[in-house]
């Protein structure tokens, strides 16, 4: 009964020690770590994400209409209605 015992005991240890050292090795390896760029942060143009429109800069002329400015663009009448 003192054999069994003693074996029992030693396998157990034995599973003990070499568990521990299996997690020391885990911990030992470093892992590189990529940092991930910053999202751009987000432009607002008159309270709008400029990038989910065009933007079209420029001067607006005296007594200059609205549809003058479209049309110049591209834009007809019959698209704003």
């Amino acid at each position: 009964m003192r054999k069994i015992g003693g074996y029992l005991f030693l396998a157990i240890l034995i599973s003990i020690v070499s568990c521990q050292e299996k997690s020391n090795q885990e911990e030992k390896q470093e892992v590189p770590v990529v940092a991930e760029p910053a999202p751009p942060e987000e432009v607002f143009v008159f309270g709008i994400p400029e990038d989910s429109v065009i933007v079209s800069e420029g001067r607006i002329r005296r007594n200059q209409f609205l549809a003058t400015i479209l049309q110049k663009n591209g834009i007809e009448g019959e698209q704003i209605h």
